[in-house]
């Protein structure tokens, strides 16, 4: 998940780089990742998405719900975001996030699919560098019950 819009000369995943090449491998990486955004992502349907969610609808369709349990939990999620504006900025945010790393993931596969040669290449350098710098399960677990992430963080880093 690539976060913030920095210089990609400036970014903490190229600063950290030793060397030339490991360097312009980074930047090209972190390049195919924006590209990626510019050429697949609709960026109108987040911003429908949290419009409709800031009425207390569903985008693009209702889920298929099955269980009365499905329908309760529906049920409580309209009264938690209706009883307080801050309630909805919070459903609001975990879905814009949520819908962030979908989409990240999403963008870098057909980045992948199309551009496997220098861009694609530099895309899964980035790609394995991150899967290398990834904390571990236990880790996130540690850093929740002291308070350095928060369980939504381990449940996106999962």
């Amino acid at each position: 998940m690539m976060k913030g819009a920095r210089p990609y000369a400036g970014h903490p995943m190229v600063t950290r780089e030793k060397g030339r090449q490991n360097r312009y491998q980074a930047v090209c990486g972190l390049y195919a990742h924006e590209l990626g955004h510019v050429l697949y992502t609709d960026f109108l349907a987040p911003q429908t998405q949290l419009n409709f969610l800031g009425r207390g609808l569903w985008y693009p369709e209702p889920p298929a719900l099955r269980t009365f349990a499905e329908f309760g939990n529906e049920k409580a999620l309209w009264a938690y975001v209706k009883a307080d504006e801050k309630n909805q900025e919070a459903v609001q945010t975990v879905a814009h996030t949520i819908l962030n790393v979908l989409e990240d993931g999403y963008v870098e596969n057909r980045m992948l699919l199309h551009f496997p040669g220098t861009l694609g290449f530099a895309l899964e350098a980035v790609r394995a560098r991150q899967q290398n710098e990834m904390p571990t399960v236990t880790q996130m677990k540690e850093a929740e019950e002291d308070g350095r992430c928060h369980i939504l963080d381990s449940i996106l880093q999962c």
